[in-house]
C-alpha cells in the first residue's frame, strides 16, 4: 500500500497494524493526531513525523515497509518483530534495491544469482538458513526481524530496536486466574487479527494451538456472525494413521465451524515439482509442495486472511528439567505440590526430566543434527561451515543464558527459523492471495507466557489445557501430541519403488553433495537422516528449477523500483 504525504515522505508497506488505539493515542499526545478512520501506511507516516527513525518501537502487528524522507534523504527499512512479513535488499552498482518478494528483486539485471555457500550448507544441515541477514543468494541481504536499516549517505546502518522480554513476572493463586488471563490476551491478539474482514480462515490441526486460536475467533465473531469462519486441516486417511481428522472435527463441530479437509494420500514426493505454482525463491525443505499448495489454494478460496497456531510449541515451550532441579535442591514439598497440579490439569504424572538436566549440564544437547557425511569435505572446507557452526551454537548457548525462568522457551522463540518460515508461507513466495497471520506471534501473548512462573502444572500446555477447557470439548483440550503412525518414507515411494539415485542430482548440486556417500547410507537409516537425504534432493531439484525461476504472466509483470543515493 503505497502513501504520499505532503511534506515528501513516502511509504510503501505490507503492514497489518495492531493496538491500532493505543498508537493513535500514543500519537495524539505526542501531537500528531490521526483524524478519522486511518490506512496503515498513513500511521506508519504519522509515527515517523512523531518519533523519526525511533517509530518502530511504536509499531505492532506484522508489518514490512520502506520511507522515503525526500527533505532529509534517508531511506528506513522495517520489519515487524518477529518477521512475519519478508523484505529484502540488494546494492547493485549504483543503486540499492528492495522488495518483500526476492522474485522480484532477482528481476533487476544487477542482482546475480551466485549462491551464498554459508546459507547452502545451513540448508543442507538443518534445513534453513541461520544467518537472519541473508538470502541462498550472495546478493541479497534481508532486514531482520525486529530490526530497522537507515541508509542516508554511505553504507546502511541495520540495528535491532525491540528483544524479547526477560523481566516479566506473572504471579496469581489460583489456576483458573492465569487461564482467564491467557484465554483474554489470546483473544484481543486473534481479534487484531481479525479486524475489517468479513471472512476468514483457520489452518486448523487437531491440536491445541490451533483449536484455541479457532474458538478465540469464534468468540470475537460480532452478533452478526461475522467475520465468517471457515476452517482447513490436512489429513491422511488411509497412507498413515493420522487423528487430525477426528479432533479437528470435534473442535469445529463443537465451534460451529465448518472444516474442508484435505486429504493428503494422493500427494506423492516431488510430484509436480515442474508447475510454476510450485516454484519457491529459496531451496524448500518439503518434498510435499503439491499437498501444501494444495492446502493454501483451499485457504485462499475461502477468504483473504488466515489464522494459524504456529509459534504455540515454541512459546509454551514446558522447562525440560524444572521438576528434577526442585528434587535434587531438596525441595520435595514444591516438587510434590506443582506434581499435584500437574495432575489436575493434565491426568497425569509429570516427567520428572532428570536425564534432561544431566545432559544439559554436561554440554550434550544440541539442536541441531550432525554434520551429515554426505556433505563434500571441500565444500565444508571452502564455505568454512564447521566455524559457522561452532559460532551459531555458540550463540545459542548464550542465548539460552538470558531468560532466568523460561530459556527455552525463550531461545525457541528467537531463532531465526520462524522468519524463514514466515518468508516461506508469504504470499510472495506461494502465489497465492492468501495473508496469513498468527496470533500466538503477537507481542502481549508473548510477554505473557514468557512471564510465567516455572510451576510444573504449566508444563505440557498446561495454560492452553486450563484455559480452553470451557470452549472445547474435553476430547481435543486432553488429547496426548500423537505423530504420524507409520513410515512416511516407504509411503512417499512406495507406488512405484523408485528412488532417486546419483544420475538424478543436478550437475550444479554435486560440488555440495556427494550423492555416492549419501545413498551408501539410505539402507536401514533413521528418521531424521531420511529427511537430511530429502534435503539434499530438494535442494538439488530446486537448483535444476533455478534459471527459470517463476514466470510472470503478462497481468502481473512486476514493477521494480530503486534508490539512487
Amino acid at each position: 500500500m503505497p502513501w504520499t504525504g505532503p511534506d515528501g515522505i513516502r511509504v510503501v508497506a505490507d503492514a497489518d497494524l495492531d493496538e491500532r488505539g493505543r498508537l493513535v493515542a500514543e500519537l495524539t499526545a505526542a501531537g500528531f493526531p490521526v483524524p478519522g478512520p486511518a490506512e496503515d501506511a498513513e500511521l506508519i507516516v504519522a509515527a515517523y513525523r512523531a518519533w523519526g527513525v525511533e517509530c518502530p518501537t511504536r509499531l505492532h502487528g506484522d508489518f514490512a515497509f520502506a520511507l522515503w524522507d525526500d527533505r532529509r534523504r534517508r531511506l528506513l527499512l522495517v520489519r515487524d518483530r518477529f518477521g512475519t512479513r519478508p523484505l529484502y535488499y540488494a546494492r547493485p552498482p549504483g543503486s540499492f534495491v528492495f522488495a518483500n518478494s526476492l522474485d522480484v528483486l532477482r528481476i533487476h539485471r544487477g542482482v546475480s544469482d551466485e549462491l551464498d555457500e554459508g546459507a547452502v550448507g545451513d540448508f543442507l544441515r538443518i534445513g534453513y538458513n541461520s544467518d537472519p541477514t541473508g538470502s541462498i543468494f550472495s546478493s541479497v541481504r534481508c532486514v531482520p526481524a525486529a530490526h530497522s536499516l537507515l541508509l542516508t549517505n554511505g553504507e546502511p546502518v541495520v540495528a535491532r530496536y525491540w528483544d524479547l522480554p526477560t523481566d516479566g513476572t506473572v504471579k496469581y493463586t489460583h489456576v483458573e486466574d492465569y487461564a482467564d488471563r491467557f484465554a483474554e490476551v489470546l483473544r484481543h491478539a486473534v481479534a487484531d487479527r481479525l479486524r475489517g474482514t468479513n471472512a476468514a480462515v483457520i489452518l486448523l490441526s487437531g491440536g491445541r494451538d490451533s483449536t484455541a486460536v479457532a474458538a478465540m475467533a469464534r468468540a470475537v465473531a460480532g452478533p452478526d456472525g461475522t467475520p465468517r469462519l471457515h476452517a482447513v486441516t490436512a489429513v491422511f486417511d488411509y497412507a498413515l494413521r493420522d487423528e487430525e481428522r477426528t479432533y479437528a472435527g470435534l473442535a469445529g463441530g463443537a465451534l460451529g465451524i465448518p472444516v474442508d479437509f484435505l486429504p493428503q494420500d494422493e500427494y506423492g514426493w516431488y510430484e509436480s515439482w515442474e508447475r510454476d505454482d510450485l516454484w519457491r525463491p529459496e531451496p524448500p525443505e518439503s518434498p510435499e509442495l503439491a499437498g501444501e499448495a494444495e492446502l493454501h489454494a483451499r485457504a485462499a478460496a475461502h477468504a483473504r486472511i488466515g489464522v494459524t497456531g504456529e509459534g504455540g510449541d515454541a512459546a509454551l515451550r514446558e522447562s525440560e528439567s524444572h521438576l528434577a532441579h526442585l528434587i535434587r535442591s531438596g525441595r520435595w514439598r514444591r516438587a510434590a505440590a506443582e506434581s499435584w497440579r500437574y495432575v489436575g490439569v493434565h491426568h497425569r504424572l509429570p516427567r520428572p526430566g532428570f536425564r534432561r538436566l544431566r545432559l544439559r549440564r554436561a554440554g550434550l544437547v544440541s539442536p541441531y543434527s550432525a554434520v551429515p557425511p554426505w556433505l563434500r569435505p571441500d565444500f565444508i572446507a571452502r564455505a568454512k561451515l564447521r566455524d559457522r557452526w561452532a559460532a551459531l551454537e555458540a550463540e545459542d548457548a548464550r542465548q539460552w543464558m538470558r531468560h532466568p525462568t523460561r530459556p527455552e522457551a525463550f531461545t525457541k522463540l528467537r531463532a531465526t527459523f520462524w522468519a524463514r518460515c514466515f518468508e516461506e508461507e508469504h504470499a510472495t513466495a506461494t502465489g497465492q492471495l492468501l495473508t496469513l497471520r498468527h496470533p500466538f506471534f503477537d507481542e502481549r501473548v508473548i510477554a505473557f507466557l514468557l512471564a510465567l512462573p516455572t510451576e510444573q502444572w504449566l508444563n505440557d500446555k498446561g495454560i492452553v489445557v486450563a484455559a480452553m477447557r470451557r470452549h472445547l470439548p474435553a476430547r481435543v483440550v486432553y488429547r496426548d501430541k500423537t505423530p504420524l503412525a507409520g513410515d512416511s518414507y516407504e509411503v512417499a515411494f512406495g507406488v512405484d519403488g523408485r528412488r532417486p539415485d546419483r544420475a538424478a542430482f543436478e550437475p550444479r548440486a554435486l560440488q555440495f553433495v556427494e550423492p555416492d556417500a549419501l545413498f551408501d547410507s539410505v539402507p536401514g537409516i533413521d528418521e531424521d537422516e531420511r529427511w537430511d537425504w530429502v534435503r539434499a534432493y530438494s535442494f538439488s531439484r530446486w537448483l535444476g528449477r533455478l534459471g527459470v525461476g517463476r514466470r510472470f504472466s503478462q497481468l502481473d509483470q512486476p514493477v521494480l523500483t530503486q534508490f539512487e543515493p
